[in-house]
């Protein structure tokens, strides 16, 4: 969690997982929660997937649910998992 409240993310033995993110070039979706304000807040997620390599990259942002939300909350197998299952299809397919 410091990665997204120092605003960088330099490991203990100096790697910079930051830069390191340049080099992926894999599909790359993130998902963040909406209402996450401490774990991974939608700001911090923006920072690594501005870092990522990859042509084909993408932030989803699901409104109203924490970062345990995207897991666990009754709705996010409505709002949540179903668009995840549709990237997934079309990236891989």
């Amino acid at each position: 969690m410091r990665w997204n409240v120092r605003g960088g993310w330099v490991g203990t033995d100096g790697f910079d997982y930051f830069a390191a993110l340049a080099a992926v070039r894999t599909p790359y979706l993130a998902v963040a929660g909406g209402s996450d304000r401490v774990f991974a807040p939608v700001a911090a997620c923006r920072q690594v997937v501005e870092r990522v390599g990859s042509e084909r990259k993408s932030l989803t942002v699901e409104a109203g649910l924490s970062h345990r939300g995207l897991v666990l909350a009754p709705r996010a197998r409505d709002v949540c998992w179903p668009g995840v299952a549709a990237w997934l299809k079309e990236a891989l397919g």
